[in-house]
């Protein structure tokens, strides 16, 4: 039922564009991310995790993490792709000015936001996988890559750890 579905959806168009992304598979996922490394001149190969639907890239002085995800909701599973770049640890002194500077920052963003997690901070960016594209995904990386890359040298500037 599957693969007529599909052939249904291949040759439904609308307004010129193709609907077969309502059925995409974990794999097609995979390959849309996979086209969207070769797509910045990187083997896909080189940034993937052990863990299936995850890899690990550099760009500049920030590490990017890239995750296909699935949780369970009312409406059934929520895929979705997320992407996460390390920036430092929390401060211990200048607190309050460290996180005001954070969420003024916050509102700039339009794809990214900065997250907490085990006393570090992270720019992040999430976005559900229905209608994904390789092109879309090139963008979010080069985005969060180029925020992250100029953030945490100046964040760690102004706000020094010791």
């Amino acid at each position: 039922m599957l693969k007529s579905l599909y052939k249904i959806f291949k040759i439904l168009n609308l307004n010129g564009l193709y609907v077969k992304n309502a059925i995409m598979s974990h794999l097609d996922y995979i390959r849309t991310i996979e086209d969207a490394f070769k797509k910045l001149g990187m083997n896909p190969k080189d940034a993937q995790s052990p863990i299936q639907g995850a890899w690990i890239f550099k760009r500049g002085s920030a590490t990017i993490r890239v995750m296909l995800n699935s949780s369970p909701s009312s409406d059934g599973d929520q895929r979705t792709l997320s992407m996460m770049a390390y920036i430092m640890p929390i401060p211990r002194k200048q607190q309050k000015d460290f996180f005001r500077r954070l969420l003024e920052m916050n509102s700039s963003f339009v794809n990214e936001r900065f997250e907490i997690f085990d006393n570090e901070i992270y720019v992040t960016a999430s976005r559900y996988l229905d209608g994904l594209s390789s092109d879309e995904v090139v963008a979010i990386m080069t985005e969060i890559s180029s925020t992250a890359d100029f953030l945490d040298d100046r964040l760690k500037k102004d706000f020094p750890l010791d």
